[in-house]
């Protein structure tokens, strides 16, 4: 089942998505942090965007799960063939 499973996220390429959002949401840690202390911030503000990052996680697999970009264009997968 788990075997399955693996190979059904790598066809739908929801790892792939994943590892951009990762390096996304660091990317954006790494700005807001010193744009934070230049404008005065308060310290929740990095919280705050760390909160919205985490809700954000499950809001990519699924979305990598339901459609495929091919060739700059959206694309629902279907069922898996067997």
């Amino acid at each position: 089942m788990y075997l399955h499973l693996f190979a059904e996220l790598k066809r739908r390429r929801v790892f792939r998505a994943l590892v951009g959002y990762g390096i996304a949401a660091f990317a954006i840690l790494q700005i807001v942090e010193p744009v934070m202390h230049g404008l005065r911030w308060p310290e929740v503000t990095l919280s705050y965007v760390v909160v919205a990052l985490a809700i954000g996680f499950p809001v990519v697999v699924t979305l990598a799960w339901i459609f495929d970009v091919n060739a700059g264009r959206l694309v629902m997968f279907g069922r898996s063939p067997r």
